[in-house]
C-alpha cells in the first residue's frame, strides 16, 4: 500500500466522497493527480505531521507484529529478539512510511522535532514503549546482559540501519547471510550464558 493510499484511507477518501466534494478545482487537480496531496495540507500543516499521524495510525500494527508476533512469540529471549529484529527488517522494507523514513534521516528528524513524547507514550499500543518496558523486565530478571536497558535497545537499533548500507555490504547475494550472522551475534552477545 502506498503512503497515499493508506492516508486515504484513514480519512475515508474514496471515489465516492471525491465525487461528493468535486468542484471545477478539484476535477482538475484530480486529472492530474494532485488532489490527495493537496487534501492532506488541508488537514496538516506539513508533510511531517503527516507523517506524524500516520506512524501514530499504524502502531498498533506495527507492534502486533514485531512485538506481539516476533518479541513474545517464545519463552526464550535469544530468539525472541532474533524474531523481533528480522520482523522490524521486514516491517521497514514492506512500510512505505517506515521506509521513506529510514531512507531520508533528515525527514525522520523532521518528524521528531514535531513529537510529543508523552502523546506517543500515552498511546496504547505502543511498539517503543513495548520494546522498553519488555528489554527492561529481562535485563532486571537476568535474561540481557547487565547492561542500561537504552544501551541494548540502542544496540538493537544499530543492527536495524544495516540495510541503508547495504551497497557497502559487498556482494548483494550475500547481505542476507550477512544480516543473519549479525543478528545471530548481536543476539547471543545480549543474551548471557547459553553458548
Amino acid at each position: 500500500m502506498k503512503l497515499t493510499q493508506a492516508a486515504a484511507a484513514m480519512f475515508g477518501l474514496n471515489d465516492e466522497s471525491w465525487k461528493r466534494h468535486a468542484n471545477a478545482w478539484s476535477v482538475w487537480t484530480r486529472m492530474a493527480g494532485l488532489a490527495p496531496i493537496l487534501v492532506f495540507y488541508v488537514f496538516f500543516d506539513s508533510k511531517e505531521a503527516l507523517y506524524l499521524k500516520l506512524m501514530l495510525h499504524q502502531s498498533g500494527e506495527v507492534k502486533r507484529r514485531v512485538v506481539d508476533g516476533a518479541l513474545l512469540s517464545t519463552g526464550d529471549t535469544r530468539e525472541g529478539l532474533r524474531r523481533f529484529l528480522h520482523a522490524t527488517l521486514a516491517e521497514l522494507s514492506a512500510n512505505p512510511l517506515w521506509r521513506r523514513l529510514m531512507t531520508h534521516p533528515e525527514e525522520m528528524q523532521a518528524v521528531a522535532r514535531k513529537l510529543d513524547p508523552t502523546r506517543v507514550t500515552a498511546a496504547a499500543d505502543n511498539p517503543v514503549t513495548a520494546l522498553s518496558e519488555i528489554v527492561t523486565a529481562k535485563a532486571e530478571g537476568g535474561e540481557l546482559i547487565a547492561a542500561e536497558p537504552a544501551v541494548i535497545i540502542g544496540v538493537l537499533q544499530c543492527v536495524l540501519l544495516v540495510p541503508m548500507f547495504a551497497e557497502r555490504l559487498g556482494d548483494p547475494a550475500l547481505h542476507l547471510k550477512i544480516l543473519d550472522l549479525l543478528i545471530d551475534i548481536i543476539t547471543a552477545g545480549l543474551t548471557p550464558g547459553k553458548d
